[in-house]
């Protein structure tokens, strides 16, 4: 059964592009080709923590570019790339095309600036930090393929179509604030879709030397399986001159296969190479196999390139594609699909209200309660909720928590499968906005309210971590109200055990010390630790 859609209650008044999810549960939403960034906060009054509900406020608009003849110094860019940090900030690099798309010229031609431009977002303090710094030889990002690595550092490409020092990917690190090369690949980067893997691994598809795969890890950049399937080549990459190479998204799935997207209606899985075992020789590539046609009911030949896909906590996969290749400004028709990895088939699902008839301005986003958030350049965001069923290997699990917090303090929190089981959400070069860090709901049981704390400092930013111990901090909000609450660790939508915890005021608390025979010896409020400091010592289990 496939789910529904429904608009938010309160729509942007801007057109709305790529999306965030940040550490708060907040949403934070790019104005299509402006230099302005808005937050969607849900409602803490809606006792299901519907995302359709909620409120709009505006944030500080990114810092100007250095002076450029071409494209001015107002950074607005059109596709780029983008990642949530382990600390919970946000980094934004390049931009293909900078400014309106009212300014485009025919044929969406776009004014041709592929931006050298990169910038972290402290959602804390509401500013932006340019990097002024680039790697060497780079004179261009663009519309970039990124991947947070496990490690919590930034693999990142750019759309230079001159091999050399020119185009080699490079890894950037928010915490040095330095550039790391990555060693020679084997194509540009451009166009490509960038999948992290359970080992640690980024997976990719060669869009300029099709049918090659490679894989990035820690000894640089190494070939993989082709896509080639009992002796057939099967291409992903739409070709040029109409495609330009273009790809669709590659969804990890939760029983670590790849469902890969390609330009054209061809779709494919990869299964990664299994773990090395003792005493039997290393297998070092993995496999593809085929998947389904993507084709509309007549049996029409769909295109995949440049459209979102999000993986559902059901375990099915949301994606779409378009009747026209991209570009070719011929009539098109837009198609919505859910994938089921148990049968590996599509199944027709509902287009919402805002798909119009092109999707490469399309963006998903997979927010805490298990909806999908889907803008596509225009005032109105339409929300999809799935059937109900998740994955069960996907659940968190936490298994050591406070018990007692002080809000506008952070606690330590403990457990496994924090990151969820992928990166959830997928495009490609043009946009990114992966979902694979924890979110912590907090549920009041008196009022009904939920609320959200924000996390940061992840012990680890990968996917599918199984039994691992992982750990992840939580800021408890100032405004939570005093009593009984459940707290919920959330990856990818699916929400974990419930911690029981007592909500304990700063007002009360230096009476709860003298009755659980704590010293008082001043006044209270000198004797806290200052915000983002651990209480856990203050107020033990």
């Amino acid at each position: 059964m496939a789910g529904t859609w429904k608009a938010l209650n309160t729509q942007p008044s801007f057109n709305a592009s790529t999306m965030l999810l940040l550490t708060d549960g907040s949403v934070m939403v790019h104005q299509d080709a402006t230099n302005q960034w808005h937050r969607w906060t849900p409602d803490p009054f809606d006792p299901m923590g519907d995302y359709a509900n909620g409120r709009w406020t505006t944030l500080a608009t990114m810092p100007n570019l250095p002076p450029d003849t071409k494209s001015g110094t107002t950074n607005a860019p059109l596709y780029y790339a983008s990642a949530v940090l382990n600390d919970g900030r946000v980094f934004v690099a390049g931009g293909e095309d900078n400014g309106s798309i009212a300014v485009r010229g025919p044929g969406g031609a776009g004014n041709n600036a592929q931006l050298l431009s990169a910038q972290i977002y402290d959602p804390v303090v509401d500013a932006w930090t340019a990097i002024t710094t680039f790697p060497n030889g780079w004179t261009q990002i663009g519309d970039a393929p990124c991947c947070v690595l496990q490690d919590g550092r930034i693999l990142l490409g750019n759309s230079s179509t001159t091999t050399g020092t020119q185009s080699t990917p490079t890894i950037y690190d928010p915490v040095a604030g330095t550039w790391i090369p990555t060693g020679a690949k084997n194509d540009l980067p451009a166009e490509e879709t960038w999948t992290l893997l359970p080992n640690g691994t980024v997976l990719t598809v060669e869009c300029t030397s099709p049918p090659n795969v490679e894989r990035f890890g820690a000894t640089g950049w190494t070939a993989d399986a082709p896509t080639v399937i009992n002796g057939v080549a099967f291409t992903l990459p739409w070709p040029p001159p109409v495609g330009g190479n273009e790809i669709g998204p590659a969804i990890l799935l939760p029983g670590g296969s790849v469902f890969a997207i390609g330009g054209g209606a061809t779709t494919l899985l990869y299964t990664p190479p299994p773990p090395p075992q003792l005493n039997v020789p290393p297998v070092t590539t993995g496999s593809w196999s085929l998947g389904p046609i993507l084709q509309s009911a007549a049996g029409a030949a769909l295109f995949g390139a440049d459209t979102p896909a999000c993986l559902l906590p059901n375990g099915l996969v949301l994606c779409c594609a378009t009747s026209v290749i991209i570009g070719t400004g011929a009539a098109n028709s837009v198609y919505f699909f859910e994938y089921n990895p148990a049968t590996n088939t599509l199944t027709a699902a509902p287009a919402p209200p805002n798909a119009g008839n092109t999707l490469f301005s399309s963006r998903m986003l997979l927010v805490p309660s298990g909806q999908v958030l889907f803008a596509n350049g225009t005032q109105d965001i339409e929300i999809y909720t799935p059937a109900p069923g998740i994955v069960g290997s996907a659940r968190p699990a936490i298994e050591a928590a406070p018990s007692r917090v002080v809000p506008g303090f952070s606690y330590r929190l403990n457990g496994t499968g924090f990151n969820g089981v992928s990166q959830a959400v997928s495009f490609g070069d043009d946009a990114t906005s992966a979902t694979n860090y924890p979110i912590v709901r907090l549920n009041h049981l008196a009022s009904g309210h939920v609320r959200y704390g924000r996390t940061f400092d992840h012990s680890t930013m990968g996917v599918a971590t199984g039994e691992t111990p992982v750990e992840t901090t939580v800021e408890i909000p100032w405004e939570m109200e005093s009593g009984a609450i459940q707290l919920i660790v959330i990856a990818n939508g699916i929400g974990s055990n419930v911690a029981e915890v007592e909500v304990v005021q700063v007002r009360s608390l230096r009476h709860w010390m003298v009755a659980n025979g704590k010293t008082v010896t001043a006044p209270l409020l000198p004797q806290l630790p200052a915000s983002g400091v651990s209480l856990n010592a203050l107020l033990p289990a």
